[in-house]
This record gives structure tokens, C-alpha cells and sequence, in this order.
């Protein structure tokens, strides 16, 4: 897993699993990744689009400041 910047300034999250893309497996195998690398429970953890795509936007809720200054730190922390 590694954050990426594109040309156009967006950033992105590289996430690998080797779980099959079926049934929710390799979606369930992000949250949990993103879960365990972030220290965040995984019911706070939603795929908001592309459950069906190899791309997807991640939904986090938790407080806005303690999710953007988290985020933030493994920004820095994997560049």
C-alpha cells in the first residue's frame, strides 16, 4: 500500500490484496488492510463507490481533524 500523487495534483491510495473479487471478499480485505494500517475500527470504513471495480472511494467516518491529521501523518510517513 502506498499513497500516489498524479500529475494533476490528486491523491490516491495503491491498495494490493490477493483476495478474489467475489462475493465482497477483496473488498473486505481493503477495509481490513486500510483498518489495521490506520488503527481505525473497520465499521468506520466503507467502500462508497466501486464495490465492483478495481477502483474504489473509501468512506471513513470518524471526527473530520482526527481523520485528516491521520491520513496526513501516513501521507508523510510513506512518501
Amino acid at each position: 500500500m502506498k499513497p500516489i500523487v498524479n500529475d494533476a495534483g490528486e491523491s490516491y491510495i495503491h491498495v494490493y490484496t490477493t483476495k478474489a473479487a467475489e462475493k465482497g471478499k477483496a473488498n473486505k480485505a481493503i477495509i481490513n488492510l486500510l483498518s489495521e494500517e490506520w488503527g481505525l475500527p473497520k465499521n468506520s470504513i466503507h467502500v462508497a463507490r466501486g464495490e465492483a471495480s478495481r477502483f474504489k472511494m473509501i468512506k471513513i467516518t470518524s471526527h473530520i481533524n482526527e481523520r485528516f491529521a491521520l491520513l496526513q501523518n501516513w501521507v508523510k510517513e510513506n512518501n
